[in-house]
């Protein structure tokens, strides 16, 4: 990776936020020079509470620690300042308080193409200036990011997978896994160190999910997984604790996949699911049954604390592609074999898909002001499903922001319209129903306000972005709320 220079050059001293509760900020930190720093948490022009960072040497210089207030202070406006870097950031609302949430989803971000003078970013990047500008207008709070914030495998001619595999077919070794990790990390420092995606971590608390491109295309839906394929995993696990995870709630290097967790934001719950963790398609596993666990162990949570909203995370859409076409693509081993064994309905996964279906159907149904929304990323288009089961009360929405960055083809253009339009093809148990539809880049703003009666109303903003024109073009806003 010698000949590799990222544009903007790779995060050298650097600070960002992650996790927000009513009483506390995550503070997220890489230093080179692995000196130890205070990180001090002003609150009306007060210190109120303050944290060491000691950024490690073994870890890249990275460093997280959670600012903690001695009592909350639901919705107070912060500022964290460690290592010459401000931020700022509003406390969530205490739990149970029936408070406005807003958040950004977004996910796959590319900002660089190949050139024979080297990377050079492309048009697209112009959707994060313009995207900022939407954000502060909204009163946007956080950022949940869905997957591929970095592209092991998307610049020509970086291509790890077939460099282990060539040296393992030449009789070589496999590199040090050492070095392999030096890589991951090394891509990391260049993609967030893009300007425009930069500025938007630096402005905003951000919660993050790895994906495929995240590790290497397809993982989890491959056929054949062998010693480079599990060295690549391996070292792309440590940098995704190191970059991603560690903003997430209760993080910290010693964690194992799957990296699935939950948070709450006054009467709202969320909880992001880790699709690449356990995924196996040659054993049929998709979340693994710790994380089925712990994901209905939250449906219980949620049903005591009175909780009428829940959001899902998935970086894999539950629907999104007619099952009729998905059958016919996942016995072809390459590309776009694997495409199609990613999806939720493929042979192998379909029994964990209707098994999430079915547990959010019967929470959802059991009480009146209850509403349940899946968000995701990964098809290179932003859309809005409402889906439900044929003679069953209610149904789910499901809201899909993809791609920030990343170019579409017009093949990927033609396959996200025909198969969000023929989603039903071949589907014998659920019914869904495409309401929006963006082939550009993109980006959602999500606003949940209370309402009166109880529940809330929520609504779906989409934001397409022309990078050609730039122009950026907001969709009708879609609301739901209790039927």
């Amino acid at each position: 990776m010698g000949w590799l220079r990222f544009p903007d050059g790779e995060l050298g001293r650097w600070a960002c936020l992650g996790t927000v509760t009513d009483r506390s900020v995550r503070v997220w930190l890489r230093d080179p020079t692995c000196a130890p720093h205070e990180a001090r948490l002003w609150v009306q022009g007060t210190i109120a509470a303050t944290a060491t960072l000691t950024p490690s040497p073994t870890h890249d210089g990275i460093a997280a620690a959670d600012v903690v207030l001695p009592t909350p202070a639901p919705g107070a406006a912060v500022t964290v300042e460690v290592a010459g870097h401000q931020r700022i950031a509003a406390l969530a609302p205490a739990a149970g308080d029936r408070a406005a949430v807003r958040f950004a989803l977004g996910s796959c971000h590319l900002p660089f193409v190949r050139r024979p003078q080297g990377l050079v970013v492309h048009a697209g990047v112009g959707i994060y200036p313009a995207m900022a500008r939407v954000l502060r207008a909204r009163g946007v709070q956080f950022l949940l990011l869905l997957g591929d914030q970095v592209y092991s495998d998307g610049l020509r001619q970086v291509q790890p997978r077939r460099v282990l595999r060539r040296r393992l077919a030449a009789g070589m070794p496999l590199p040090p896994l050492a070095a392999v990790q030096a890589w991951y990390r090394r891509l990391y420092r260049g993609f967030f160190a893009q300007q425009g995606f930069r500025a938007l971590l630096e402005g905003w608390p951000s919660y993050l999910m790895w994906d495929d491109h995240d590790i290497l295309d397809g993982w989890g839906s491959l056929l054949h997984v062998g010693p480079a394929e599990q060295h690549l995993y391996a070292a792309a696990c440590a940098a995704y604790l190191e970059y991603q995870h560690l903003h997430n709630p209760g993080a910290s290097l010693a964690d194992a996949p799957p990296f699935d967790y939950h948070f709450w934001r006054g009467d709202v719950g969320f909880y992001v699911l880790d699709v690449r963790g356990a995924r196996d398609y040659r054993a049929g596993v998709l979340l693994g049954e710790a994380q089925w666990r712990r994901f209905e162990a939250f449906l219980e949570e949620a049903t005591a604390r009175g909780v009428p909203t829940v959001f899902v995370g998935t970086s894999i859409p539950v629907f999104h592609f007619p099952p009729v076409l998905i059958r016919l693509l996942e016995h072809m081993e390459r590309p776009p074999g694997s495409d199609g064994r990613d999806r939720w309905s493929s042979t192998r996964f379909r029994s964990e898909r209707d098994r999430l279906c079915e547990q959010l159907l019967a929470w959802q149904a059991a009480r009146p002001d209850r509403q349940v929304f899946l968000l995701s990323g990964d098809v290179h288009a932003g859309a809005a499903f409402w889906v439900w089961r044929p003679g069953v009360r209610g149904g789910l929405h499901q809201w899909t922001s993809s791609a920030l960055t990343t170019p579409s083809t017009i093949g990927h253009h033609l396959a996200n319209w025909l198969g969000t339009a023929a989603v039903n093809v071949g589907e014998d148990r659920y019914r869904a129903r495409c309401r929006r539809r963006e082939l550009r880049n993109n980006f959602a703003v999500v606003e949940v306000q209370p309402l009166e009666r109880g529940g809330h109303r929520v609504t779906f903003a989409l934001y397409g972005y022309d990078p050609d024109r730039g122009l950026l073009r907001a969709h009708p806003p879609l609301h739901a709320q209790p039927r």
